[in-house]
């Protein structure tokens, strides 16, 4: 991967989750400029600039011991912040009419008023993973069936507001569609791989969920 990088730059996505093994070798890298093939015994010198990101505190992963400390330091000279998407509402539509129509799905739905305010109103813990993962979700099960605001509703499971009144969470309160969520899950998954041709990352990103829980979902339904 570094090799095919040289003389530009790779991303390292989700570098809170590498191994600690992981990350001495990484480091390793990143000083001395060089990597070795797997089962070789040459030196290739490698020229790349690396970009990685995290949602997690590394701060606080270096104090539990899950996070090398020289490594934050390497790869922390410029560091940029973005906002969660809960703090950032305005962006929620944009974000959910560029997917919508990247998948040629039918806009209608985010054109609902009361749709707009639901999307708005929930904090999104997941960020725009678990936006785009709600609506992935509302597309693959609702695909013969009416759009409306109740049937998007079934796939927020979380409150929309910490600590709200019980009054204000009943507002929105559904009862769960009447499905096997296991079942639902081995289509999303299946659907999913398929769509990917069995790129388990491509595929973890469309789910929103790290390639952790993807594979341990393959091997549990042994799909």
């Amino acid at each position: 991967m570094f090799e095919l990088a040289d003389k530009g730059t790779i991303f390292l996505d989700e570098i809170s989750e590498m191994p600690i093994h992981l990350q001495s070798k990484l480091l390793r890298v990143l000083q001395e400029r060089e990597v070795m093939r797997i089962g070789g015994n040459k030196i290739i010198p490698v020229d790349v600039r690396i970009i990685v990101a995290t949602n997690k505190d590394l701060v606080e992963s270096i104090a539990q011991k899950n996070f090398r400390e020289d490594l934050y330091y390497r790869i922390g000279v410029l560091q940029l912040f973005i906002p969660p998407l809960r703090a950032r509402k305005d962006d929620i539509l944009d974000i959910a009419f560029q997917y919508t129509k990247k998948e040629k799905e039918d806009t209608k739905l985010l054109e609902n008023p009361t749709v707009k305010e639901l999307l708005k109103t929930y904090l999104f813990p997941g960020n725009v993973r678990e936006l785009i993962n709600v609506l992935q979700r509302y597309y693959v099960y609702c695909k013969d069936e009416e759009l409306n605001e109740k049937t998007l509703a079934l796939f927020m499971q979380k409150a929309l507001t910490p600590g709200g009144s019980k009054q204000q969470s009943d507002s929105f309160h559904l009862k769960e569609p009447s499905l096997n969520l296991k079942n639902n899950e081995i289509i999303l998954i299946q659907k999913s791989l398929v769509k990917q041709q069995g790129n388990k990352q491509a595929v973890s990103e469309e789910l929103g969920i790290s390639r952790s829980t993807l594979w341990r979902k393959i091997e549990e339904y042994g799909l």
